[in-house]
């Protein structure tokens, strides 16, 4: 594992030098900030029901009832009974979609049993803990300094005020693709 953090470079000016960070303190920061933001509060799981809408498909059999309606005046004998009977069909299920509602897709916030740092805790992996700052929104600024620069006057923490639309709009996507 890499003993520090470096900058990127992408907020720097051409020429500028790029900083570097030592690892194991902007870590302990960061775990100390969460736990005193977010520790003490229970985690909480979004529940999606997916809705019911048969608009599409009581519009394609509506068509197709009309369609076929409309040859049935042109037929005789065995053609005519086939189709009556086809008219029959659509239309019998048409009339079931039809009686059905139309139920809209729901989330629900489910209060789960444990904490924030409960999570934290259990889970030392980086990566997981990583996903939880995300989850909660999560910034951590690291700002320039030398070695005589205390660690909490380069450092800040921020949740939930720089939210990403797009992001988040694309990680839902994801999300509803992988279901």
């Amino acid at each position: 594992m890499v003993d520090s953090f470096r900058c990127n470079g992408k907020e720097h000016e051409k020429g500028q030098a790029a900083f570097s960070i030592n690892r194991a303190p902007v870590l302990e920061y960061v775990s100390e900030q969460f736990l005193a933001h977010m520790g003490p509060f229970r985690r909480t799981q979004i529940v999606r029901t997916a809705g019911v809408d048969h608009t599409a498909e009581i519009e394609e059999l509506a068509a197709d009832v009309m369609e076929l309606s409309g040859r049935l005046v042109r037929l005789r004998g065995p053609a005519a009974d086939a189709v009556e009977r086809q008219v029959q069909g659509l239309s019998d299920r048409l009339e079931r979609l039809q009686a059905q509602p139309v139920i809209p897709p729901r989330e629900k916030v489910v209060e789960l049993d444990t904490t924030w740092a409960d999570d934290w805790h259990a889970n030392e992996d980086w990566t997981a803990r990583r996903k939880m700052l995300l989850d909660v929104g999560a910034r951590v600024w690291v700002m320039p300094g030398n070695r005589w620069t205390a660690r909490d006057d380069r450092l800040r923490f921020e949740l939930g005020t720089h939210v990403d639309r797009e992001a988040e709009a694309l990680e839902e996507a994801l999300h509803q693709a992988t279901l």
